[in-house]
């Protein structure tokens, strides 16, 4: 299998393996695509990806609008980030935005996979750029509080949750003597970078103007800046540093409110995106951050720690059972 897949079509793969060991038909209708057929006696599922027929067209639209998303949680009382979006046209009123109070966050509207999502923002020179930057890809920017807690990945499928990931965003922790460029050049070397997309944890850092630019709004860092011994720089991009499964000790109050949303979308297998911390009193303060219908799989069958979860068996349970 070709190690520079993207990662629908490594979940593809897991799908597919599974199916082979059940001795169901996989017959491929467009490989280059990722569509393809399941078949086990008189049923016979078309997919994309692990995309098949039960994901209905109008939840997997609202999930991939951001707005429309959160509008649907919080009419269903369902917490999501104080947050605002405004258009590229729109005169931006940054007394209304720093009402919001800093430190904020700074996204495309309709992008995901931390696709450049500025974190971190601390003042107004910081928001502007990081609007001015986030314009380039959308006309529509989304800016939320930013919310400290840990970030998770819980998987829902036939409305009942079946894993849980806890996530620590992709980035480089520095030496105290390199430049960004000649450290991001020393981690590529890292073997846990593509030596094997199936069970390696990173990709290479693609080092190009894309990711200094990204550096220039995220951090005003050029490559050729040295950042202080242990600072911690976040890279763009969907990957992360660490990847732990944590269903056993999924918050109930969570997990409530992802089967919830699961069935307000109407949708048969999903990812819901989650941030949360505790207070010393024990409340659970989450804010759902985004619904995805066609989650990335891979993690949850290799995590870094933790118990691996099998997703394949269970999608396919879900059609064939």
């Amino acid at each position: 299998m070709n190690k520079h897949l993207w990662f629908q079509q490594i979940s593809k793969h897991f799908l597919q393996e599974e199916a082979k060991k059940r001795w169901y038909t996989i017959e491929t209708i467009h490989e280059a695509k990722n569509i393809f057929f399941i078949k086990h006696k008189d049923k016979h599922i078309l997919f994309k990806w692990i995309d098949a027929w039960l994901t209905t067209r109008l939840g997997k639209y609202l999930s991939q609008d951001k707005l429309l998303t959160y509008t649907l949680l919080q009419r269903n009382n369902i917490n999501i980030p104080e947050c605002i979006v405004i258009h590229k046209k729109d005169k931006i009123a940054l007394t209304t935005i720093s009402k919001l109070w800093f430190p904020l966050v700074v996204k495309p509207l309709n992008w995901s996979l931390w696709r450049w999502v500025v974190v971190w923002i601390k003042n107004k020179t910081e928001l502007l750029n990081a609007i001015d930057y986030n314009f380039g890809f959308d006309k529509n920017v989304i800016i939320q509080k930013f919310v400290e807690g840990k970030n998770l990945r819980v998987l829902v499928i036939n409305h009942k949750v079946f894993a849980c990931l806890e996530r620590v965003r992709h980035h480089i922790v520095w030496d105290g003597t390199s430049t960004i460029s000649t450290l991001l050049k020393k981690e590529n070397l890292n073997p846990r970078r593509w030596k094997d997309i199936l069970v390696s944890t990173l990709p290479k850092i693609i080092i190009n103007e894309e990711l200094e630019a990204f550096f220039k709004v995220q951090y005003w860092y050029t490559f050729d800046h040295c950042p202080k011994k242990n600072e911690q720089l976040f890279l763009k991009g969907n990957w992360y540093s660490s990847v732990i499964d944590v269903t056993d000790w999924l918050p109930q109050i969570i997990k409530e409110k992802c089967e919830q949303t699961s069935k307000l979308f109407n949708l048969k297998v999903t990812g819901i995106d989650v941030i949360y911390n505790e207070s010393p009193t024990g409340d659970i303060n989450y804010r759902i951050l985004e619904v995805n219908s066609q989650p990335w799989i891979r993690t949850h069958h290799l995590p870094m720690a933790g118990k691996p979860r099998n997703v394949a068996w269970a999608i396919l349970d879900l059609y064939f059972q």
